[in-house]
């Protein structure tokens, strides 16, 4: 028989059997998440989820769980922000209301239409993806396979087999007939049309075809190293592990007299003077190479790099690695080329080697019929195609506007030259005498080089022989092409000349003239200074000497000091109406036509033609673009009115290395103060840098430089965004100051979303001076530095200054203002503001501009954190984790983690520094759990906080020693485990007693279901045991008896007859602890309802009370109960009760209202009596210790108590006066105003206990007087 069992404070003693169960992990891992981020319906994720549902029997609770569980991205975020769902359908709704596909069939027929089948995709996938879309609509079957049809990439003939199906399963049938048509056909056509001998094949420069040339190519411009159209191989991205193509090739080239094949197209290649066999495969995208092969010709010349390895993807996917790459030079037709060649196992290749692709960069391939040939392609060659080699990324996306494009490009005309502009380069000099300097030595092929230069500007008359007395020498700098550009070395001739002071255009100025465009369009003008002559009488100063000669400029070169201010001049002279009018900015040789559409672009292009043919100007047509929605103009990208950081800039700052001397850190400060309007704190970021540029300090780059230079790089690396500023958009100026520094940020409501966005962020460190004002002016200076930073956007127009400055409005209207503020209140009033005041929380945007805080530069103690981060094994791995993907709500800032909680970013605190962040926290003001908890919170996240928390307060020695137990009650709720089974537990109790009836009826006696909640009443005469036994044993026959019994103490739970018959039927009998009735809690809730619903029910006659009972039972078993989501008697039964006491019902839910009323007020009137309690013991405590304060009239002289003390300042005396009481105020304070010359403020406020009656100055009372 089971043994009686007690139970303290409501906590269950009982083991369950374990069962096996299924759990989420399971779910998730066989269904998929849904995020809405991509094109998966939402519709058929929750058809597949019901279908799972359905299979595991899942309630509808369940599926409510399991559905929030498995949403992530967007739908998980959306969840959110509905709030509390607790309702599976609801939840579906509201899921497939906000993120159900929003096509209409206008959208759906648009993207079958322009869906074509992919290469690496099978016609059963392709066809199979097609119809999934056209499920998303209305979309008729036949309209459907007319578009599959047009998405397969081939002749109209071929497809014929496809049409005139009627139905789609008779059009499956058609396409796995045309499918194995394919899978036959599946060879490279052989070449029947006769070849003439020498007779060239064409070869596209773009996309390396055979079969057109670049000007009618419709792919574009292709990468031979990653094998994607649309960037040149310099511009792959790809630079890691490659997959490539080779393919073995079964070509069979035919003539037309003789019926016979021809062999294999092989060439004989010499690789140092060894010969070898080569096959000419254009369709492999790599050069190949035996492994055995390598060992012949190894040499010193000879470069392997055996790591140098990269995965290939054959024939039918065949797949193999390669065993390193082999740089040579290779001899073929009499030319020399240095190739690159994979090298791969003897058993890849059918041949020693493999030349594929890549040659076609440097040769022209010429089949004929006695062989094939290759030819070297000539730079003279590529040049005079240049203007049929713009890359298709130059030209506009729009095919009719490329057309007329390239059309203005091939009509435009250098040598139409019909104007001449009046700008010449004049030089004058501080002093005339001559300066001379020797040629300097060149090798051979420099010499070749400086030859080939002076030969060409001869040619071009750009310069001349000369026999002047000034020389400079000539240096050659290396391109990044590796060839070689003459430059002239003209240091010594700049220090003496005399600028020419045309000034060149604002860069600022210059993209501000861009708001509102929408098309762009750059122009490179072609050795731009060249364009311009050099007056006659300055040509001898431009002269410059080889070791074969000396020469002098009749056009302007590069090099002097005043050229760009001369070209400048010239540009403005030429374009001069088409910049005043905004068709063309110039920036010296970079022109940009901004426009708001393709045509308005197209016309302004045609009009700088014309102007620019007049003066025969050459372009750079390599580094035109044309019609473009983003450019790169001036260190920006420009895109929709949004300005960037340019990537090859961006790059730069990432590849800057550490500075090592001020000459290198005051580059890299040049370099990020360029774009230092994009970043928000810039000033107090770089503060530890511009610190080490000051004089007399020692070049320390520390640990707060690093992390310093690390944070601008990151920054600028981040490609932050700004707007382009527009002065007829609503304009904000935000300020904030700090001891540390003040900074402010101009923002612009955007039309589009109506938001406000940033146009200009300013922050400026504040002088030692400054360091000592005032917040109050520290403020002021905000606004004035901003205004005046800002003066060219804000002057003339009405805008708002926002401010955390609250006695700012007030301050200036005043008419005494302190002279500094006076000043600055004067410089403000050429302005057309107003001034918005909001609080330090509503302005964190401008608040962090202002100052230092931990995330921005990690002081010694964030180090520390960093390096603790890094020793936890678990954050460690998290930090990991984030640098391949995003993970949860985790994130990384410079190098710390950080958790997203609640719009807050919080730092993951390393379980070994928990205990210290706690014990700092808490040792502010020896707080609690709850204040300690808010404290930590602000900053911090650590994982089972208030755990943690209360263990390092219970280890506070001073907390030990002085607090008394504070905060809630020892001891935790314990919920019984009430089963999975109805009938399984029930909780017994007797209520009363009431009334007594005509029956004798005077108690109540209550059974209730702990897992249904089911309730039984039962009007008992007594208390006793056998009654109770009665009542149980009506039960019993019909419900049967339970596992267990929970019941209280009293006498008929205890007798022994009780206990018998517990065992008797094998109930396990669980007593509450005395005293403790929430340990019964079930049964004690429903007394509560049931007392009162009867009493009202009974109020007539309350002896009839025993009459209302069976109603109460019904109403009670019949109500909603919120712990299980429906009522006992469906939960019991599966299904619902029908009842008609609507009365007895509502008085239930009155009831459960006015009892959860009645709590919170016996909980608030308690809480006050406990505060009023603690507060009058305080007062009796404090008053122990004090006696009557001293009563003062207006105008009574007094000594008040110094409070502000500083260093050596205790020999001071201890009061000040005399003052002069000028009102009485409440709780014993004092208005006061000194009198005469003494030390002390002239007006203050005081308090009876710091003041004395003043005495004559021969009483030595002061000094007398104890500082305590």
């Amino acid at each position: 028989m089971p043994p009686k069992k007690d139970i303290k404070d409501g906590e269950e003693r009982e083991s369950r059997d374990t069962t096996s169960y299924i759990s989420f992990a399971d779910v998730e891992k066989s269904m998929t998440s849904f995020s809405g981020d991509d094109s998966y319906p939402i519709s058929t994720w929750f058809e597949e989820f019901e279908d799972t549902a359905l299979l595991m029997s899942w309630t509808e609770v369940e599926k409510l769980i399991y559905a929030k569980r498995l949403l992530s991205g967007t739908a998980k975020l959306f969840l959110r922000s509905l709030g509390g769902v607790k309702d599976y359908k609801k939840l579906k709704q509201e899921l497939e209301d906000e993120l159900g596909s929003k096509l209409n069939s206008a959208a759906i027929h648009k993207k079958l239409s322009s869906r074509k089948m992919k290469k690496d995709e099978t016609y059963q996938q392709y066809f199979l993806h097609m119809k999934e879309c056209a499920l998303h609509g209305n979309i008729e079957d036949a309209a459907l396979m007319e578009y599959v049809i047009d998405g397969i990439q081939d002749s109209e003939s071929n497809k014929s087999i496809l049409y005139g199906a009627s139905n789609l399963k008779e059009f499956r049938k058609k396409l796995d007939i045309y499918k194995s048509i394919k899978e036959k056909t599946q060879t490279r056509p052989s070449v029947s049309t006769p070849f003439a001998k020498n007779n060239k094949i064409k070869r596209c420069f773009n996309c390396g075809d055979l079969d057109h040339q670049a000007p009618t190519c419709t792919k574009g411009i292709k990468c031979f190293r990653c094998n994607e159209f649309g960037h040149k191989g310099t511009q792959c991205n790809n630079k890691g592990k490659k997959t490539l193509n080779i393919q073995k090739t079964n070509t069979k080239i035919k003539t037309d007299k003789e019926d016979k094949e021809l062999e294999t197209p092989y060439k004989k290649i010499k690789i140092n003077d060894v010969e070898i066999t080569a096959l000419i495969d254009t369709g492999s995208d790599v050069n190949l190479i035996k492994l055995s092969e390598v060992e012949k010709f190894m040499t010193e010349k000879v470069i392997y790099d055996k790591e140098k390895s990269i995965h290939l993807t054959g024939i039918a996917g065949k797949e193999l690695n390669t065993k390193g790459l082999l740089k040579v030079k290779v001899l073929i037709d009499d030319y020399y080329a240095d190739l690159e060649f994979h090298v791969v196992q003897d058993y890849a290749i059918p041949v020693s080697v493999i030349l594929g692709n890549p040659i076609l960069k440097d040769f022209e391939i010429n089949f004929t019929r006695d062989g094939i040939f290759l030819e070297k392609i000539s730079y003279l060659t590529l040049l005079a195609e240049e203007k049929n080699t713009i890359c298709d990324e130059h030209y506009p996306e729009n095919k009719e506007i490329a057309e007329k494009v390239t059309k203005l490009i091939k009509e435009y005309k250098t040598n139409a030259k019909k104007k001449e502009s009046n700008v010449e380069m004049k030089i004058i000099l501080t002093e005339e005498d001559p300066i001379y300097q020797s040629p300097r030595r060149l090798s051979p092929l420099e010499m070749k080089v400086v030859d080939e230069q002076i030969k060409e500007w001869l040619d071009q008359k750009i310069i001349r022989p000369s026999k002047s007395d000034f020389a400079s020498p000539v240096v050659l700098a290396k391109k990044k092409d590796g060839t070689y550009r003459l430059c002239i070395d003209y240091r010594k001739l700049n220090k003496r000349i005399v600028k020419d002071r045309f000034p060149l255009p604002l860069i600022e100025d210059q993209i501000d003239r861009l708001k509102g465009a929408k098309v762009f369009t750059t122009l490179d003008l072609k050795n731009g200074f060249m364009h311009v002559n050099v007056h006659e009488e300055s040509r001898k100063f431009t002269a410059f000497v080889t070791p074969q000669g000396q020469y002098e400029f009749m056009k302007m070169p590069f090099g002097l000091c005043t050229a760009p201010s001369v070209f400048q001049r010239y540009v403005n002279h030429v374009f001069q109406d088409l910049i005043s009018d905004g068709t063309v900015l110039a920036y010296l040789d970079d022109l940009i036509l901004p426009s708001e559409s393709e045509e308005e672009g197209l016309e302004k292009l045609v009009k700088v033609f014309q102007r620019a043919e007049e003066y025969g100007l050459l372009f750079n047509w390599k580094k035109c673009h044309f019609m473009k929605r983003e450019i790169e103009y001036l260190g920006y990208i420009i895109r929709n009115n949004e300005l960037r950081p340019s990537k090859e800039k961006i790059s730069a700052v990432s590849r800057f290395k550490t500075p090592h001397n001020i000459k290198s850190l005051q580059s890299f400060l040049g370099l990020s103060g360029y774009f230092r309007k994009f970043i928000k704190n810039y000033s107090i970021i770089a503060k530890p840098l511009t610190n080490l540029l000051k004089k007399d300090v020692e070049f320390n780059f520390d640990e707060e430089c690093e992390m310093a230079f690390n944070e601008l790089k990151r920054i600028l690396c981040s490609s932050p965004v700004l707007r382009i500023y527009d002065p007829d958009l609503t304009t904000e100026l935000h300020t904030d100051a700090s001891a540390e520094g003040y900074g402010a940020v101009l923002l612009q409501k955007s039309p589009t979303d109506n938001q406000m966005h940033p146009v200009y962020y300013m922050s400026k460190k504040t002088t030692p001076a400054e360091r000592k004002y005032h917040s109050y002016y520290l403020e002021i200076l905000a606004i004035v530095e901003a205004v005046k930073k800002f003066r060219v956007y804000l002057l003339g127009i009405r805008f708002k200054i926002v401010t955390d400055c609250s006695a700012l409005t007030k301050t200036l209207q005043k008419k005494d203002l302190p002279p500094r503020v006076a000043r600055w209140a004067l410089l403000l009033e050429e302005y057309n503001y107003e001034v918005e005041h909001r609080s330090g929380s509503r302005l964190k945007h401008a608040d962090a501009l202002s100052r230092n805080p931990v995330c921005l530069i990690l002081t010694e103690a964030a180090a520390r954190l960093k390096r603790a981060q890094d020793d936890d094994p678990h954050i460690s791995l998290l930090k990991k984790m984030l640098e391949k993907e995003p993970y949860q709500d985790y994130i990384m800032e410079r190098g710390i983690l950080c958790k997203e909680k609640d719009g807050t970013r919080l730092i993951v605190v390393p379980k070994k520094m928990q205990n210290e962040i706690i014990r700092k926290k808490h040792d502010y003001g020896h707080f609690g759990v709850r204040k300690t908890e808010e404290l930590v919170s602000r900053e911090y996240y650590v994982e089972n906080l208030k755990e943690k928390i209360r263990k390092v307060i219970d280890n506070c020695v001073e907390c030990i020693l002085i607090e008394q137990k504070k905060g809630k009650k020892e001891g935790f709720l314990h919920p019984l485990d009430k089963g999975d089974v109805p009938l399984s537990t029930y909780h017994i109790d007797h209520l009363g007693p009431l009334t007594s009836t005509n029956k004798n009826y005077k108690y109540i006696f209550t059974v209730v279901d702990g897992f249904t909640k089911f309730t039984w009443i039962y009007p008992t005469k007594s208390l006793s045991t056998d009654e109770t036994l009665d009542k149980l044993r009506v039960q019993q026959q019909t419900f049967g008896s339970p596992q267990r019994i929970i019941s209280d103490r009293n006498a008929a739970f205890t007798s022994k007859d009780f206990q018998d018959y517990c065992e008797q039927e094998g109930i396990t009998h669980y007593t509450i602890t005395t005293g403790q009735p929430r340990g019964n809690g079930q049964v004690e809730r429903i007394h509560q309802i049931i007392i009162s619903v009867i009493s009202k029910l009974s109020a007539d006659d309350p002896t009839k009370w025993y009459k209302q009972v069976s109603k109460v039972q019904r109403c009670l078993n019949s109500t909603w109960q919120r712990s299980i989501g429906m009522t006992p008697f469906e939960l019991l039964f599966g299904t619902k009760m029908k009842d008609e006491n609507e009365k007895i019902m509502k008085l239930i839910e009155e009831e459960e209202v006015k009892n959860y009323n009645k709590q919170r007020n016996e909980l608030r009137l308690k809480a006050k009596e406990s505060i009023q309690k603690m507060q009058e013991e305080h007062v009796k405590n404090y008053n122990r210790k004090r006696k009557k304060a001293t009563e003062y009239k207006v105008d009574d002289l007094v000594a008040i108590k110094r409070t502000q003390f500083t260093q050596g300042s205790k020999l001071y005396p201890k009061y000040l006066g005399p003052y002069a009481v000028t009102a009485k105020k409440h709780h014993e304070r004092y208005a006061v105003r000194k009198v005469g010359e003494c030390e002390g403020p002239i007006n203050t406020t005081t308090s009876a206990d710091l003041m004395k009656p003043w005495v004559d100055e021969d009483v030595d009372e002061y000094s007398s007087e104890s500082d305590e």
